[in-house]
Formats: C-alpha cells, sequence, structure tokens
C-alpha cells in the first residue's frame, strides 16, 4: 500500500486542482455560504462536523461574511494553523501518521461530490452510522462476514456481488464512509437507475452494454 507524509497537502499544484473540483462550473471562485453549506452535508459525523464549523469559522475570517472565496482565499483557508493537521487525522482513522493514496482519493471524492444527499436527515445518518457500529464492534470496517447479516438473501451471489460495489476500492472491506455513500446513490436513485444498479449486480465483468426504453 502505498503511503503519503504529512507534507501532501502542501504543494500549491494540488491544491489548485482540489479548488476546481469545487468550482464545477469554473467560475473562478466559490460562493462562501454556499460551499459551507456544501462542506457541512458531507462531514456529518461527529469529528467531521467540529471541522466544518472550524472551516466556517475561518472562511468568516479572512473573507468576510457571504463573500466570494477565490482560490488564494481558498488557499490560505486550508493552509491557516490546525486546519490541515486536523483534516490529516480526520483521514488518519488508525493514527498510523501516514495515509495511503486510496485513504485521500476516497475523502477528496466523498468531500467534493456534487450529488446531492437526498433522502436523509441527521437522524436518518446517525442510525445508519448506529447500525454499521453495531455490525463491526470495535472495527473499523465492514468485513464479509458481517455485511452477510445487514444484507439478508438467500442468494450468495447477490450479497457478495453488492458487497463487492460497496467495496470502492477493492479493499476487501466496506469503510464507514462507502457504507453510507453507497446507501445514499441507491436511495436517491430513480426506477431505472434501480434497474441499472440491478444490472450491474449481475454485469460481472462490467462489459456488457445496457439500454432503457
Amino acid at each position: 500500500m502505498q503511503t503519503i507524509a504529512k507534507n501532501w497537502y502542501h504543494v500549491k499544484e494540488f491544491q489548485q486542482k482540489f479548488f476546481h473540483l469545487f468550482d464545477l462550473d469554473n467560475n473562478g471562485y466559490l460562493v462562501q455560504d454556499r460551499w459551507i453549506e456544501h462542506l457541512k452535508g458531507r462531514l456529518t459525523d461527529e469529528r467531521q462536523m467540529d471541522y466544518a464549523e472550524q472551516l466556517e469559522s475561518v472562511a468568516y475570517v479572512i473573507c468576510g461574511e457571504n463573500s466570494k472565496i477565490i482560490f488564494k482565499n481558498f488557499y490560505d483557508i486550508w493552509n491557516t494553523r490546525g486546519i490541515l493537521d486536523k483534516l490529516y487525522r480526520l483521514i488518519d482513522i488508525d493514527g498510523t501518521n501516514l495515509i495511503s493514496t486510496n485513504q485521500i482519493m476516497e475523502f477528496i471524492s466523498h468531500l467534493t461530490n456534487s450529488r446531492p444527499r437526498t433522502g436523509f436527515d441527521k437522524s436518518s445518518l446517525a442510525r445508519l452510522e448506529q447500525l454499521f457500529r453495531n455490525t463491526v464492534g470495535n472495527e473499523k470496517e465492514i468485513r464479509r462476514e458481517e455485511f452477510q447479516k445487514i444484507v439478508t438473501s438467500k442468494n450468495p451471489f447477490f450479497t457478495e456481488r453488492v458487497f463487492q460495489i460497496f467495496d470502492k476500492d477493492n479493499s476487501g472491506s466496506i469503510s464507514l464512509q462507502e457504507f453510507i455513500d453507497a446507501i445514499h446513490q441507491f436511495s436517491g436513485q430513480s426506477a431505472d437507475d434501480k434497474i441499472r444498479f440491478l444490472f450491474k449486480v449481475y454485469d460481472i465483468d462490467g462489459n456488457t452494454p445496457i439500454m432503457l426504453f
């Protein structure tokens, strides 16, 4: 597993790419209140919510209230003392002082995902997280055996394929973020999307096209 030391985020080119992942319309700026609202929608557990509130406070100090955040402001926000260290600790859930490229990509993908988190309020998220924690106990991730207790099916092939779809990084286990993201994705889908999901379950090699009429 490739790991990255703490100085990974200080590279300015990386931060420019990170900024553009939020600036989907290529405006050259982010609307401050919308950006903060987006972050709070993605950072949903207790530690993450504290971090979102800290980012909100720093953004207010740097940009004022309801201002546009240009890249220089964005850079200054993330490089404010303590912000990057806390970000690193959020990603480094095992406390090893090293994080993998997969962990970084998963976190950034989740944080910058523009898909609305439809169908879930805070109480629903809390119940999902409790279900996850009740299943894994003191472990950090769900393994196949525990997953079968949540997704019950008489067809072991179906359970295995759903597990593989949830396990986006092919690590052999499902993190809390992967679990919640997959539930979010399926809960907000249209009927056609749900048909595609079921098709994906049985399309083992991922090469078979699907057409809906």
